[in-house]
């Protein structure tokens, strides 16, 4: 199971992910430190990570495919 390492924006900026192929697991952790999120995902989902928290996204079996968009409001 391939891992995308942990990874946040030190600005305001939000991301937006959506997966295209494959499935796995999905982690945010807020500002605080604090896990808000951990829950499968597969092709089609989109989520979005609020600004400051940190993301991990864990592939399956299959694998996984995203892509992100990074923005300021």
């Amino acid at each position: 199971h391939a891992m995308c390492s942990p990874g946040f924006s030190s600005d305001s900026a939000f991301q937006v992910t959506y997966i295209a192929q494959g499935s796995g697991r999905v982690q945010v952790v807020g500002i605080d430190g604090e896990r808000v999120l951990e829950t499968e995902i597969k092709a089609g989902s989109l989520f979005i990570v609020p600004r400051f928290y940190v993301v991990s996204k864990i592939a399956g079996e299959d694998g996984m495919q995203w892509f992100s968009i990074i923005t300021t409001p």
